[in-house]
């Protein structure tokens, strides 16, 4: 899944929603397919270790879609 970042390296729509729900939604149609919440604040590498463990998930509902609440973090499209 490719993820949208910064210049600087830094995942677009982390800051001030490390609190939020990681949520994957089919690119079509909007329909949520998973969702996760966090026991401490996301960081980069803690949702793209979850975004690598849900492979299958992702895998049988292509194209997908990551948010993180209400903020597009990236897609299976990217």
């Amino acid at each position: 899944m490719g993820l949208t970042t910064s210049p600087q390296g830094q995942l677009d729509g982390l800051e001030r929603n490390e609190s939020a729900d990681l949520i994957l939604k089919e690119e079509f149609g909007g329909r949520e397919i998973a969702r996760w919440s966090p026991s401490t604040p996301w960081t980069f590498k803690a949702i793209a270790e979850q975004l690598e463990s849900a492979a299958t998930v992702i895998g049988a509902h292509l194209p997908v879609a990551a948010y993180l609440g209400d903020v597009n973090l990236g897609s299976t499209e990217l």
